[in-house]
């Protein structure tokens, strides 16, 4: 990170400071980062969370972005053990469950039509990569 002469952070204007991290919105990702760099992380917008990230750093909801980065920081940097995981999993369960629709799940899917909507999502998934692999080539011609 730069810094003035008298030590304030220097931030471009897709860069925003929330406590003691970096919010930066990328074309395609979120990143966070500590001030002291000491930690990155890219969320995709394409997901859940960093469609939600998206409209906090859009909305200026700080205290949802202080505690999204200071969770994110914790539990990369703790040291756990089997529990603590387990704890966990169990607490990111139970959000889901009381957020289904949010997810997108639905209780009434067939096991034939999840696969064949899961089929169309990897295709599209797909389809995308190779579209970015193209255009990656006709840059570089």
């Amino acid at each position: 990170m730069k810094t003035t002469k008298e030590g304030r952070l220097k931030l471009s204007k897709d860069e925003r400071q929330i406590g003691n991290f970096i919010y930066k919105n990328e074309p395609e990702y979120i990143k966070i980062s500590d001030i002291n760099s000491a930690m990155t992380h890219r969320v995709s917008k394409h997901l859940n969370i960093g469609r939600m990230l998206e409209w906090a750093l859009k909305e200026r909801s700080d205290n949802y972005l202080a505690n999204y980065a200071s969770m994110t920081w914790l539990f990369s940097n703790i040291v756990t053990d089997e529990q603590f995981f387990m704890d966990i999993n169990k607490a990111c369960v139970d959000c889901v469950e009381r957020h289904k629709e949010f997810y997108g799940i639905k209780d009434d899917i067939a096991p034939e039509t999840d696969k064949e909507i899961l089929d169309e999502v990897q295709g599209a998934q797909e389809a995308i990569e190779e579209l970015k692999k193209e255009d990656a080539n006709e840059d570089s011609k």
